[in-house]
């Protein structure tokens, strides 16, 4: 665990904020290396605490470009200096999910996950029937457009070895009681074939059905309806393509604005290596734009 990390969990705790780290929890190891983003959900009432506490440690805010940012979804970014990382917080007050390009649904599961918790090491994490619920409702939701099926099958053998991770017998049977208790609307039946289309797996044609049927059951906390879902799903899906384009990584800017890193010397010095180097490493976290200011290579 990087030390910067280390002592964000030890404050928390310290502080009695409320928090857990509520999804990809089978690859936490990564995360708590900052190889990743550490998704942290926090208890509405503590946001000011929270924010007080990260800003001390010397993260600052950080916005998606080109995105509309999401409700309740923040982003901060600090730099681990023994390690020569940069940490990345994507906090959440709210569980806002679904498609990974929108996010359209606001599901209240806020208290279902922050209440079912255990500790993983220095790390609160939801037990894993509540994250198993989280777990199927936001992978059957990807299978409802096409755009997240494009995003999604890149990465499917990591959603089934996630859902082959979680979806032991005692959390299927957590998963079902914490599913009546939070969403008693939802059926049983459907969340059960939605896991098993994605474990065994189904064929894709059926885990589209089954992913439409949830999408349908969960309508009512759905930010906005399905025409506007999709606009806002091809918008997001062309930006990111257009960073795809440029070869960015990351459409994350600082929040307090950007900086030019100058790079000057003579020919032969190395700044191009240097300079791709760094442009590699900074890429990992935030939108760069590598520009030549200087004089044109010299003719011969």
């Amino acid at each position: 665990m990087l030390s910067k990390v280390s002592v964000l969990f030890e404050r928390l705790d310290a502080s009695n904020i409320r928090y857990c780290h509520w999804k990809s929890n089978w690859v936490l190891a990564e995360t708590l290396a900052a190889e990743t983003d550490i998704d942290l959900l926090v208890k509405r009432e503590d946001a000011q605490a929270f924010r007080g506490v990260i800003e001390e440690l010397g993260f600052r805010p950080a916005i998606e470009v080109g995105v509309p940012p999401f409700p309740s979804v923040e982003h901060h970014l600090a730099f681990d200096e023994a390690e020569g990382a940069i940490v990345h917080v994507h906090a959440y007050y709210r569980i806002i999910s679904g498609e990974s390009l929108t996010k359209n649904y606001r599901l209240p599961l806020e208290e279902m996950l922050l209440t079912n918790v255990s500790r993983a090491g220095a790390v609160i994490v939801p037990r894993k029937g509540a994250e198993l619920v989280i777990f199927v409702l936001r992978m059957s939701l990807k299978h409802a457009t096409l755009a997240e099926l494009t995003l999604l099958l890149r990465g499917w053998d990591d959603v089934r070895r996630e859902g082959l991770w979680l979806a032991t017998d005692e959390a299927r049977g957590e998963a079902g009681e914490l599913l009546t208790a939070w969403l008693p609307a939802f059926s049983p039946d459907l969340f059960d074939q939605a896991l098993d289309g994605l474990l065994d797996p189904a064929p894709l044609w059926r885990r589209i059905v089954l992913g439409r049927r949830v999408r349908s059951q969960l309508r009512e906390f759905a930010r906005r309806g399905r025409f506007g879902a999709w606009a806002a799903g091809v918008r997001a899906f062309t930006g990111r393509a257009m960073y795809r384009v440029r070869g960015t990584r990351k459409g994350l800017t600082l929040g307090e604005g950007g900086a030019v890193i100058a790079f000057v010397g003579a020919e032969a010095t190395g700044k191009s290596t240097v300079l791709t180097e760094m442009e590699r490493w900074l890429g990992r976290y935030l939108t760069v734009q590598r520009v030549h200011a200087g004089k044109p290579p010299a003719r011969r």
